[in-house]
């Protein structure tokens, strides 16, 4: 009979699979890693998509308050949210647009809605406030009529989960779900420094009035920037 070798590895065999796991994890590992994040930008600008045919649903609805209510902020003389960006989809500065950066590419966008990634209720602590994204004015007349976008826009982007309308909080099925998905936190490198965009954001551009939806800053409280255009002709970052 054949006696059976019952002594295993060797040294030199256990190190030479140990170099072989590891040029394969050094090969493969990185790959999976692309391919990973790929797919969750490719999610992210699916989201953007979304809420882009949202906003132009809204602003063709037939509502006149609500078509009245996107163009608002556009006649604002010193309109809070107000940015110029660059034409590649990134944040340059707050504040009006020159003919310098214009000429340059440059554009201004000044904000209409953003999304706030949680529920917030009213007094009677059942009615739902623009739970997904809230409008930028939110005081006095103006405010009104720009609600009145944000809420014919809502509607069109998730008048099947509501149910019968986006205000009540038992019109819910999965208000956890329908509220976070809306909610964005990755972290985006962008000039050599690194940022955590608190959330969606609703851009008009002061040019020609089309809507765009970026990643942004949103302070408690504060102040707010844009920092990546998602959609349409998303950043680099996401190319």
């Amino acid at each position: 009979m054949i006696k059976k070798n019952d002594k295993g590895f060797t040294l030199v065999e256990l190190i030479i699979v140990i170099a072989i796991i590891s040029i394969l994890s050094a090969a493969i590992v990185p790959a999976i890693i692309r391919y990973i994040d790929k797919s969750k930008k490719a999610m992210d600008v699916q989201t953007a998509q979304t809420i882009y045919y949202a906003v132009e649903l809204a602003m063709t609805s037939g509502n006149d308050a609500a078509y009245d209510g996107w163009s608002v902020c556009g006649g604002i003389k010193n309109y809070a949210g107000t940015y110029v960006v660059t034409p590649d989809g990134h944040y340059y500065s707050s504040g009006k647009i020159n003919n310098s950066l214009k000429n340059k590419g440059y554009y201004e966008i000044r904000l209409v809605a953003w999304s706030r990634g949680a529920a917030y209720m009213n007094k009677d602590g059942e009615t739902y406030e623009n739970v997904l994204f809230k409008s930028s004015l939110d005081t006095g007349k103006d405010g009104d009529k720009q609600r009145a976008f944000t809420d014919e826009m809502l509607y069109c982007m998730a008048q099947e989960s509501a149910r019968g309308g986006t205000n009540k909080l038992r019109n819910f099925d999965s208000k956890d779900g329908l509220v976070m998905k809306y909610r964005y936190n990755k972290k985006i490198m962008d000039g050599g420094q690194e940022y955590k965009p608190e959330c969606w954001q609703i851009y008009r551009r002061q040019d020609n009035g089309n809507p765009e939806i970026w990643v942004g800053y949103k302070k408690k409280g504060g102040s707010n920037y844009p920092v990546c255009r998602i959609y349409p002709d998303c950043a680099s970052e996401y190319k």
